[in-house]
This record gives structure tokens, C-alpha cells and sequence, in this order.
């Protein structure tokens, strides 16, 4: 990853979210379990009008980061521990403790993998299936929704496993039925 292409990433990301969201760069904090310091590359809160078209009044993180070549699962890997190790952290947020409801992965993996002429799709289906075991731990992506001819703003999106929580198209918010608070731990039958 280089830390050219991944501040370019950063800037574009606050780009996209500074007229909905509060931003806070780089939030220092605390790994819970093993005590660790830990920086998370932006804790986010929506702002008024968000919260009335339904996005649930929480702080959530965001970690950034910059593929560039095609094919690396084990970086892919390691990007997804980072964000779970992000939702079991507490981090200062002005003179707030706060622990994020979720934490989302913004990247230019999809990207550069679609990119990849293949002859199967090997990769993709790897980093889906990484993906959804991620959504149990309330990790998920924030991608761009790029402009079209129907949609000339484009906007973003917020996803968990294979279900979308929050779309901004255009001028209009899009809140789905997907619960963010939805606990998943251990077997949970009894």
C-alpha cells in the first residue's frame, strides 16, 4: 500500500461524506481486549438531516486503504482485522469515549480488482466470503456509487455481508430494514 494512494483515498472519502456526516481524522483510542493503542482513520457521526431520514444517531469508523495491484487476499485480510479489532476498541472523540456501532472499510479494492482480467473470479468470491463473515462482526464497506446518466450525482452506500443499511443516490436517502444492533455471539440458542 503506498501512503500516496491511500491519502488520495482519504481525501476522496471526506469528499464524498463532508456534507452528511461528522468527521474526525485520525481518532486515537484502545483496543479493549488486549489494551493495544490503536488509530482509526476517521470516527463518523451523521449529521441532523441523516438522522431524520433514518440512519441511527451512532458513531462508526472508517478505514481507509489503498490496493493498487490485483490478487492480494492476505492484504485484504488483514484490512478486515483491523476493522474488527476497530469495533472492539474505545476511542476519544473530542471528551468522549466512544466505542463505534460499526466500523466500514472504504478501498479502491473492488476497483482494482474488477479491473483484473481473469479467467474466473476466484478472487472476488474471496473477498465476498471474507465480507460476510466480517458483517457477524459488524464490519462492513462504504462505497461510491458513481454517477450515471439516471443519477447524474452518484453518492455512496453503506453495506453488511450481502444487505445494504444506508444509500445516499443523488439528493435522496435510502434506510433499509438491515439492523446494525443485531448481536452475534457465540452459538446464542440458549
Amino acid at each position: 500500500m503506498s501512503d500516496e494512494g491511500e491519502r488520495a483515498l482519504k481525501i476522496k472519502f471526506h469528499s464524498l461524506v463532508k456534507d452528511d456526516f461528522l468527521i474526525h481524522p485520525d481518532v486515537r483510542g484502545e483496543e479493549l481486549l488486549h489494551h493495544k493503542k490503536v488509530v482509526i482513520d476517521f470516527m463518523l457521526y451523521p449529521m441532523p438531516h441523516l438522522i431524520k431520514a433514518g440512519f441511527d444517531p451512532v458513531w462508526f469508523g472508517i478505514e481507509v486503504k489503498h490496493f493498487g495491484v490485483a490478487g492480494e487476499t492476505g492484504k485484504m485480510s488483514r484490512f478486515i482485522w483491523q476493522s474488527i479489532s476497530y469495533v472492539q476498541s474505545n476511542f476519544q472523540v473530542d471528551s468522549k469515549i466512544v466505542n463505534p456501532a460499526f466500523v466500514l472499510g472504504y478501498s479502491d479494492v473492488f476497483e482494482v480488482n474488477d479491473s483484473k482480467s481473469t479467467r474466473d473470479n476466484t478472487y472476488i468470491h474471496q473477498l465476498i466470503g471474507m465480507l460476510r463473515l466480517a458483517g457477524l462482526a459488524h464490519v462492513g464497506t462504504f462505497r461510491k456509487i458513481e454517477p450515471t446518466k439516471n443519477n447524474l450525482l452518484g453518492g455512496w452506500d453503506i453495506g453488511f455481508s450481502s444487505s445494504s443499511y444506508f444509500r445516499r443516490v443523488g439528493n435522496e436517502y435510502i434506510r433499509t430494514k438491515y439492523n446494525i444492533f443485531k448481536e452475534n455471539v457465540g452459538n446464542s440458542a440458549g
